[in-house]
């Protein structure tokens, strides 16, 4: 027998909000790991014919800005996602250990969020170095955050788009810290505006 408004216990309905709260709060991360996996999944599928990876080892070590160029140039470009999508590096290498799988997932959503701001033109360039360490800066002619709150567009599912997942950038700064980088809105952007800077370290 279902009980009545008056025989529910008000603490015992706190309870069950807790749980519920908890309950929901495992299955966003679990959601959130597996579509991590299915978009790695996808970037390992496009690697095989179009780069010279070994797509059987998880990390190598080489020259990120060398492998970022090709994978803009032959993958994103090959998409035709944006009209024009450019690479400037500062014509020096930048030797570091790195997934080529979860490279691909930054540049693909990050590609992803100016497609869905309709961007025609988006850049990603070296914007400084340090001694062990390289920052990029990501930009794009799209119409930016809109009514986004900037100190909440990394949180698991938060989006200001419609049909939005707000996993993109989640995704991103995930995969970042597990690299000891980092991901943030730069600094001198213009307000409104969807810049990016992500901060690299030798591994």
């Amino acid at each position: 027998m279902i009980p009545s408004g008056d025989d529910i216990d008000p603490e015992d309905l706190e309870d069950l909000a807790a749980a519920l709260r908890h309950n929901m709060g495992e299955l966003k991360d679990e959601v959130a790991y597996i579509t991590l996996e299915a978009d790695r999944l996808k970037a390992l599928t496009r690697f095989a014919p179009n780069l010279d990876v070994e797509v059987d080892r998880a990390e190598m070590q080489d020259d990120l800005l060398t492998f970022l160029r090709e994978y803009i140039e032959v993958i994103v470009g090959g998409a035709d996602l944006i009209s024009n999508v450019v690479f400037k590096d500062d014509g020096k290498p930048f030797i570091t250990t790195f997934s080529p799988f979860d490279i691909a997932v930054i540049v693909d959503n990050l590609v992803d969020n100016s497609r869905k701001a309709n961007a025609q033109e988006m850049k990603f360039s070296v914007e400084s170095r340090t001694k062990k360490g390289i920052a990029l800066l990501v930009t794009d002619d799209g119409i930016g955050l809109r009514d986004a709150d900037p100190a909440k567009i990394f949180e698991l599912g938060y989006t200001s788009s419609a049909g939005g997942s707000g996993l993109g950038l989640y995704h991103i700064r995930k995969v970042m810290n597990g690299m000891n980088g980092s991901i943030e809105l730069a600094s001198n952007r213009e307000e409104g505006r969807a810049d990016f800077v992500l901060k690299f370290v030798e591994r």
